[in-house]
């Protein structure tokens, strides 16, 4: 999806009662230059779409859904399949490149956010998908542009790492607390464990579990019986050089295994394949047949790709630091070598049945999800100065 462009889609879910941005946003917003912008469309135009006088309401998702990685799929899986009666565009921010073309990235997310915000009746709530770090400071800016034209606002956080990063950060603390008590404004983080820990910094937090996409369906492939698995970007805190150690102690009594790894593009390490990163289609093969994921991360907040696994019925072994694991995974100390060769090679020996993998995710069903964000979604424009 090239940067900059606005995709659309739309559930074929039945009509609920619609209701519209305020007058005063559309009437502030309609001084805007209207200067015509390209789309790039999953299907069919919004104006295509539904009869003149639709009560159709539209959320606006906005954030990194061009970018490889969790987030991405959590964003289009939400795009894809909205709650009944709501239909959902997608908006990037992302920029793979340097801090002047994330910059430039920004700044056409931001132009199009008020474009998109102009046309009346066009937005009904505007979800922000959200890191922490620099992706909070740019998300911070466009938030607070929606919230200044009293519009609806969701502050959905993914990071497994933005309340230790938030924690030392006294005046980022002071205006996360400030944006998040404004009007028409709800925070959703991933589970209790992240409810719990954010907290400190505001008592209107609501969670949500991550969706399982629906594309997704139990394997009925033969399962390599040596094949590691780690998907995830060339970043630290996924633990790369961890899983290559790894594999280098556990090939001394199985010298047949290998590990497969995403992310990083080379290694140096005998039975060891860096693969970059690959497309969809590839990471569903290689989760149909590797033996065991492995997911050794210092920070999670809820890891999709863990789920992903266990619905094509592929063992996971987790790092200890994912809160509130699927019950199916086994669980390894962080860092702890020793306890992360027991845990895989019980993973290998004893490989679990994969129907039973998947009836672990109770909870992530794209069916049960969509309720939740209904409610959310309706609630949030309800929302006063003295809404909890």
């Amino acid at each position: 999806m090239a940067n900059g462009a606005i995709a659309t889609n739309k559930a074929a879910h039945s009509t609920a009662t619609g209701h519209s941005m305020t007058a005063s946003l559309s009437q502030r917003l309609s001084v805007l230059p209207t200067k015509t912008t390209q789309t790039l469309q999953l299907k069919r135009p919004i104006h295509d779409r539904q009869p003149s006088g639709s009560t159709m309401r539209k959320v606006l998702h906005v954030g990194p859904c061009n970018a490889p990685g969790g987030m991405a799929t959590v964003m289009k899986t939400l795009a894809e399949h909205p709650p009944d009666g709501w239909e959902a565009e997608l908006l990037p921010t992302y920029s793979s490149g340097g801090v002047w073309s994330k910059w430039k990235a920004y700044r056409s997310a931001r132009r199009l956010l008020k474009r998109r915000l102009a046309k009346p009746s066009s937005v009904d709530v505007v979800h922000f998908h959200v890191a922490s770090d620099w992706s909070w400071h740019r998300k911070e800016r466009l938030i607070g542009l929606v919230q200044d034209l009293e519009g609806s606002v969701v502050v959905h956080l993914h990071s497994g790492a933005f309340e230790t990063w938030i924690g030392s950060r006294p005046r980022i603390q002071h205006r996360f607390r400030r944006l998040t008590a404004r009007p028409r404004t709800a925070l959703v983080v991933l589970n209790d464990h992240w409810r719990e820990k954010m907290s400190p910094y505001t008592d209107r937090i609501q969670s949500i579990n991550n969706p399982l996409p629906p594309t997704i369906h139990l394997s009925q492939s033969k399962r390599d019986s040596n094949h590691l698995l780690l998907l995830g970007r060339a970043d630290p805190v996924k633990g790369h050089a961890f899983a290559e150690s790894l594999v280098t102690l556990l090939r001394k009594t199985r010298p047949d295994l290998h590990l497969s790894m995403t992310g990083r593009t080379h290694s140096d390490v005998e039975g060891v394949k860096a693969l970059g990163w690959v497309e969809v289609s590839e990471k569903q093969l290689l989760l149909n047949t590797a033996s065991v994921l492995l997911v050794p991360s210092t920070y999670e907040g809820q890891p999709m790709v863990a789920l992903e696994a266990l619905a094509s019925g592929c063992p996971v072994v987790l790092s200890s630091h994912v809160p509130l694991p699927p019950k199916a995974a086994l669980i390894a100390q962080h860092n702890d070598m020793n306890d992360w060769l027991i845990c895989v090679n019980t993973a290998l020996d004893h490989p679990m049945d994969g129907s039973f993998l998947r009836s672990s995710l109770d909870g992530h069903g794209i069916e049960t999800v969509q309720e939740s964000w209904s409610l959310i979604y309706t609630d949030v424009g309800k929302r006063d100065n003295n809404a909890s």
